[in-house]
């Protein structure tokens, strides 16, 4: 799970040109913030959560400046059962060990995060404790954080390129 961020540097300047160092240094500048303000993004859906996912920065051909691209994601496995949604599924107590033949929880409890929502939120626990040998989860919804990133992403991307690129050329 991840948000991949393609450019092809060629197709910004004429055929025959070549960039100046110093527009180099602003595109590759505005490469950078844009990678970090995606982390920043997917760091913000965890903000709550005890566990928290590492996100990575990937990039793809910074030295030879064409085709210049990067990733953030994470192979986090919690962290993709909430973006992409789990099924149904039956929880059995681990048992073995005495007094464990039972599943004791919360129920009505919220959750830290919804939806769409590139937020993290306390959650609540639920105000009522039950005992069963066995219950069917209902799954958990598909929050999409990375959708909503990168659809977020592709509107600041292109207002800040053409604001930087407004400071280059007045």
């Amino acid at each position: 799970m991840s948000v991949v961020v393609v450019t092809n540097i060629s197709e910004i300047i004429l055929p025959g040109e070549s960039l100046s160092r110093h527009l180099k240094e602003l595109l590759l500048k505005f490469f950078e913030d844009a990678a970090l303000s995606t982390k920043q993004l997917f760091e913000e859906t965890q903000a709550t959560w005890e566990h928290k996912a590492v996100f990575e920065i990937e990039w793809n051909d910074r030295v030879a400046f064409r085709n210049l691209s990067f990733t953030v994601g994470t192979d986090d496995i919690n962290y993709s059962r909430v973006n992409d949604g789990t099924q149904a599924h039956y929880i059995l107590p681990l048992g073995g060990v005495e007094g464990t033949n039972f599943l004791t929880f919360r129920k009505n409890g919220m959750p830290k995060t919804q939806p769409g929502v590139i937020d993290s939120s306390s959650g609540q626990r639920g105000d009522e404790f039950i005992s069963v040998r066995s219950i069917l989860h209902p799954g958990i919804e598909p929050r999409r954080f990375d959708e909503v990133i990168a659809a977020e992403l592709e509107e600041y991307l292109a207002d800040e390129f053409e604001r930087r690129m407004l400071s280059f050329f007045p």
